[in-house]
């Protein structure tokens, strides 16, 4: 995971969006699903993967939506 990456997540996190972070990766290693979900992703799946279990994660994880606060996308993109 790239710092980048970790700060977008961060970023959105912090921002307290009400956003769910989902790491769609091909790269499966303890390493970066511990930095993904440090980070504060809510979830983390490596490929190959299923659609239906995506939809499945997505579904479970917006159950019990948060508010979203409407800064979000103006935040999120400050982190370059």
């Amino acid at each position: 995971m790239s710092k980048t990456q970790k700060e977008k997540i961060q970023k959105v996190k912090e921002a307290k969006s009400g956003i769910k972070v989902i790491v769609l990766s091909a790269l499966a290693s303890e390493d970066i699903v511990s930095k993904s979900v440090t980070a504060g992703a809510d979830y983390f799946m490596a490929k190959p993967y299923e659609f239906s279990v995506l939809k499945e994660r997505m579904d479970a994880l917006t159950e019990k939506p948060e508010p979203i606060n409407k800064n979000v996308y103006e935040n999120f993109h400050k982190v370059s």
